[in-house]
């Protein structure tokens, strides 16, 4: 299960990849990188969620975005 999305705005090159794969999940802020929106009001379903934002972290060409599971380990990129 997913618990941690993080956002490396140093890395982040805005291209927006994320944005296109998952606007319910991410945008592109004031300083023109990628920003997690959060997930609270979302109706998904949690697998459909977790494969959603997998999807997300691998469109992301500089890998800028990681996935963390409940135990604080990295799922993504390994």
């Amino acid at each position: 299960m997913i618990k941690t999305i993080k956002v490396d705005e140093s890395a982040c090159v805005g291209c927006g990849a994320c944005t296109i794969v998952s606007p319910e999940f991410f945008e592109i802020n004031a300083n023109g990188v990628s920003q997690f929106k959060g997930e609270e009001k979302l109706p998904i379903k949690e697998a459909e969620k977790e494969e959603l934002l997998i999807k997300v972290a691998q469109a992301c060409p500089v890998k800028a975005i990681s996935i963390y599971n409940e135990n604080g380990e990295k799922i993504f990129p390994k």
